[in-house]
């Protein structure tokens, strides 16, 4: 059995600030952040891209959104 996997090179920068508009508040259900990232407390949300990079979405502020990790889930797998 073969698996091959593709990478997509990510801005920091588009992550960060993704991150900082959303205030901790996920995008989709409108709830807090689950919890809070133990390394420096900021509130833990996953940024998801509308039009997913591997179908040729661009890694930009507005292809992208902050979710919490149940809606993260459900968008990929829901």
């Amino acid at each position: 059995v073969q698996s091959q996997a593709t990478g997509f090179a990510r801005n920091p920068d588009i992550v960060a600030e993704t991150l900082y508009r959303a205030a901790g508040i996920c995008h989709k259900c409108k709830r807090n952040a689950p919890f809070k990232r133990a390394k420096d407390g900021t509130p833990y949300l996953e940024v998801h891209h509308k039009v997913q990079l591997a179908h040729g979405g661009e890694d930009s502020l507005e292809n992208a959104m902050a979710l919490c990790p149940n809606c993260h889930r459900e968008a990929h797998y829901g």
